[in-house]
């Protein structure tokens, strides 16, 4: 019962952004997919998606180049009826598949998340690396 209050507890992008976390750590595509609105809309650090089937591509690509080691993604989150908002930074780990030391990666995030049918899924999904310093003077 404790376990059932502390997820109802949760909002709903919470949950999807655990799941991610979960999927990602497994190299799992099709959990990572399955967190995503048929409509969804994705802004990846490697270029904007609209759509399941383009999401799970950019996911598909990504996932062949890399095998992710670590993740973790930590947010404020608002939830208001059935949609639910997230915001904050994503950390990831990933090692070439060709070969290669692991590559740290960081990045911002901001959710948006629906319930549609009864399930939380991504319907925008925004995930940004920070520009790099200017160049000292």
């Amino acid at each position: 019962i404790l376990e059932q209050c502390r997820i109802m507890a949760l909002h709903g992008a919470q949950m999807v952004d655990q799941a991610w976390v979960k999927a990602m750590k497994s190299n799992d595509l099709e959990a990572a997919v399955a967190l995503y609105a048929p409509d969804a809309v994705a802004y990846f650090p490697d270029g904007d998606v609209q759509g399941q089937q383009a999401i799970r591509k950019s996911w598909t690509d990504f996932l062949a180049t890399f095998t992710v080691k670590d993740v973790t993604s930590e947010a404020t989150y608002e939830t208001m009826g059935d949609t639910s908002i997230g915001w904050g930074h994503w950390s990831m780990t990933v090692v070439p598949k060709a070969g290669g030391d692991p590559i740290p990666m960081k990045g911002r995030a901001t959710v948006v998340v629906k319930k549609i049918d009864g399930k939380w899924l991504y319907v925008v999904d925004h995930g940004s690396v920070p520009l790099p310093p200017p160049p000292a003077k």
